[in-house]
């Protein structure tokens, strides 16, 4: 009965399958900092929807999604660094990082 504060996942295309057994840890507010391998999935599943229902899962838990875009690998060979800011919109590229929390009560 282990609930952890923060869960980092990074398995390289089976994200899919995660979300569909994480309910126990939305239930207890659990943060998850994910490897998303949108390329990965695609080819898998020939289907985006199964990323939409990947992202419903965090909105029925009234989780908020961020998202990095480290892997842009424009912005690395032309500056030589990965992005170091947190965004709210779902990045373009295949390949990208998220962190999920459950959204704050105001």
């Amino acid at each position: 009965n282990i609930i952890p504060d923060v869960v980092k996942i990074d398995v390289e295309g089976e994200e899919i399958q995660i979300a569909r057994n994480i309910d126990y840890l939305l239930n207890n507010s659990t943060c998850f900092l994910i490897e998303f391998h949108r390329r990965k999935i695609v080819k898998k599943y020939q289907d985006l929807e199964v990323i939409n229902k990947f992202f419903n899962t965090f909105e029925k838990y009234n989780y908020e999604v961020e998202f990095n875009h480290h892997h842009d690998y424009a912005e690395l060979l032309n500056n030589g660094i990965s992005a170091k800011e947190w965004v709210n919109e779902m990045p373009l590229i295949n390949n990208y990082a998220l962190f999920a929390s459950p959204r704050k009560n105001n």
